[in-house]
């Protein structure tokens, strides 16, 4: 043994040999005392009464002292108060006789403590302080509880018996266990590409109101599409799916953008993220993540193998990542109730669970912890192997030095603190997280562009709850990350987010494809003709608009009504009978179409039919007086509204945008506009809409 570390043993001796002196001399000494809990079990998000029992320990209480009732920091349970007996979420402490109790309640840190001070007398050996969180003596409902599942949630009782400030958890501090309620809703994942006919497996978890898991249902759950899917037979929930269940074998036999349903015997249903299926096979695949999150080894949730469990199993992601806190380099906190310190053997649990729950081409993790400072802000690490070491310098430079020569990425993001931007290695920084539990930050990822780094951008939680992919701990729900990949697998993910093939939604798993003179999100190129942008986007509900950002300034905004849908004709021109099969159900859409005028003035006439499958039939019309005008088209093709707009400037062969959108109002009647260029030249708040609608998009 070092002489390091006989010297520690023998100064650990030492105390905990001062401790029983002080004990045995009858000296009350903070940390002391035993305290229990009432019930085990609450459900989530209801108003419970909860009775925490704190009993004096060998050597008691003096008078001064504290008793402090501490809720964990990953906890949205309820404030209690004090002051109004019949109000939600009141409180009360009891004691023996002649003890005088005064409770407050304080943030030691970001979660709420009780504090109950002791006064009187002393609180003697084996004397006992409740306090009752949802009094209902007095007509309170209750407190609410918290409204995420969690098993073993540690109310933490500590002690300050000197009245020095200073607090020291007991040991064994109670735990109850926080249950999912009734279920409400069925989560359908799939995968958002995939090719004709491959064989594909969508992910359904039954879920409460709160997006918990409902491990508990027994029901009877089947899948539907329509007649182009081919799904297996309907399953029967089990005590081992524990709320979860992949269906295997499922496949789609013509191309296009498909959902499929999830529905009960019991009337629970769910819709999935759109599918893009394509005839030939996908070079990249579009792949979900979660890579910022917390465990219980600084100030979350869960185990880490319970956090990747949940991301695979109930969240249904492709890769996570835990990072929890590794160093808070220059922060002031009380460590009773905040951990901001891995210690080596915890390291090795991270390095453990990344390495045993990565399973290339199923759920891919990464080994990551998060850096804090003050001074510089928050930084994530992620190594792409799992054997790579704690690095915690205390200044920024310093940890891009340690890393720089690593396979490593460092994430700046907005949290407990603002990563300083004025700090960047553009060899470790690639992207840079815009959206997390704390709230949406598009102006983070604004700052760093204008600074001139080039950096994609990412959303995932920092989650705290213990639940990736289905957070809803903080301010607004946890973010997502979508990557462009070749593969599930390590290597093709860290190539993505290094190449910024990757983008960021906040929680939704929206489709978008987005190219730039034909290369793809993330490339870096130069040109000195004006750059032409292609994006498709599919949502997952009502798109309120696409913008295109320049510098900052949106440059190109088109309004979405409730899905936008947009055909590039690569320079071609536009012919009568090309033929293009589009679907979307909605009472109102938009139609967009990029156009490439092939006149030359004078008479000439250029006549576009667009036949919509559930849309309206159009007719854009370019006349010989210089108006582009467009047609809301009955089955006859003479009835409907004309809306137009002045385009005898354009030019032969210069791209122009169309979008067209409507929207029903009673009896066929709706709003109609034109969109130009990004620009709404025309407005009809009384349009003819078509009743019967055509299933084709002609152009």
């Amino acid at each position: 043994m070092s002489q390091v570390a006989t010297l520690r043993l023998v100064a650990m001796q030492l105390s905990i040999c001062a401790f029983h002196l002080v004990a045995l001399a009858g000296v009350a000494i903070d940390g002391e005392g035993t305290a229990t809990i009432e019930p085990k079990s609450v459900v989530v998000g209801s108003m419970v009464t909860i009775t925490i029992t704190y009993r004096a320990g060998r050597n008691g209480l003096p008078e001064g002292a504290t008793v402090r009732f501490a809720r964990a920091h990953a906890s949205n349970w309820a404030r209690p108060q004090f002051e109004n007996p019949s109000a939600p979420n009141y409180a009360s402490v009891s004691g023996p006789v002649g003890v005088t109790l005064t409770p407050s309640v304080t943030r030691p840190v970001v979660a709420w403590a009780v504090e109950v001070k002791i006064g009187g007398r002393p609180l003697r050996h084996g004397e006992a302080i409740t306090l009752t969180l949802g009094d209902r003596s007095n007509g309170s409902p209750g407190i609410r509880a918290q409204t995420f599942t969690q098993r073993k949630l540690e109310f933490m009782v500590l002690t300050d018996a000197d009245g020095d400030g200073k607090f020291r958890k007991i040991f064994n501090s109670p735990r109850i266990d926080v249950t999912a309620s009734d279920p409400v809703n069925l989560f359908v994942v799939a995968p958002s590409i995939v090719q004709v006919g491959e064989r594909f497996a969508v992910g359904v978890t039954v879920e409460d109101k709160f997006k918990n898991p409902v491990e508990t249902y027994r029901g009877v759950i089947k899948l539907r599409g329509n007649r182009n899917v081919r799904v297996p037979p309907a399953h029967k929930w089990t005590s081992i799916d524990a709320g979860a269940f992949k269906f295997q074998g499922v496949w789609i036999a013509k191309p296009g953008i498909y959902t499929i349903e999830a529905h009960s015997d019991d009337g629970l249903a769910g819709e999935s993220n759109p599918i893009v299926v394509t005839d030939d096979r996908p070079k990249y695949r579009l792949l979900w993540g979660d890579l910022h999150g917390h465990t219980i080894i600084s100030d979350g949730s869960g185990t880490p193998v319970e956090y990747y469990t949940f991301a695979r199993r109930y969240g249904h992601l492709d890769f996570a990542a835990v990072s929890d806190h590794g160093i808070w380099t220059d922060g002031k906190y009380d460590r009773s109730v905040l951990d901001h310190d891995i210690t080596p053997r915890e390291w090795e649990m991270l390095k453990e669970a990344a390495r045993k729950n990565n399973a290339p081409g199923e759920f891919v993790t990464f080994l990551g912890y998060e850096w804090s400072s003050s001074r510089y802000g928050d930084h994530n690490v992620y190594y792409m192997h799992d054997d790579e070491p704690l690095v915690i310098p205390h200044t920024l430079p310093e940890l891009y030095r340690a890393l720089r020569n690593r396979m490593a990425i460092v994430i700046p993001h907005v949290g407990g603190r603002k990563a300083d931007l004025s700090f960047h290695d553009p060899q470790l920084e690639r992207v840079i997280e815009v959206c997390s539990a704390h709230g949406h930050f598009e102006w983070f990822g604004l700052d760093a562009l204008k600074r001139g780094y080039r950096m994609g951008f990412i959303g995932s939680s920092d989650n705290h709850c213990g639940h990736p992919g289905r957070s809803i701990w903080g301010r607004v729900p946890g973010g997502l990350v979508a990557v462009y990949a070749t593969e599930c697998t390590r290597e093709a993910i860290w190539d993505a987010l290094r190449n910024r093939r990757c983008y960021a939604t906040t929680s939704e798993r929206i489709y978008i494809s987005f190219y730039a003179d034909g290369r793809m999100m993330g490339a870096e190129y130069a040109t000195s003709d004006p750059p032409h942008f292609r994006a498709e986007v599919v949502g997952t509900d009502e798109l309120v608009a696409i913008e295109l950002i320049k510098n900052g300034e949106v440059i190109f905004r088109i309004p979405t009504q409730p899905v936008a849908i947009e055909h590039r004709l690569s320079g071609k021109p536009l012919r009568i009978g090309d033929e293009y099969n589009v679907k979307l159900r909605a009472r109102a859409g938009t139609v967009m179409l990029w156009v490439k005028p092939n006149w030359n003035g004078g008479d000439r006439k250029t006549h576009n039919f667009l036949d919509g499958g559930p849309f309206p039939r159009f007719q854009i019309v370019k006349h010989k007086d210089g108006v582009l005008r467009c047609i809301m088209l009955g089955k006859t093709y003479t009835d409907g509204t004309t809306i137009g707009h002045p385009v005898s400037h354009w030019r032969a062969g210069e791209w122009h945008h169309i979008a067209v959108v409507w929207k029903r109002g009673r009896k066929h009647r709706g709003e109609l506009s034109l969109f130009v260029d990004g620009r709404l030249v025309m407005h009809s708040r009384d349009a003819q809409l078509p009743h019967r609608l055509p299933s084709k998009l002609r152009i």
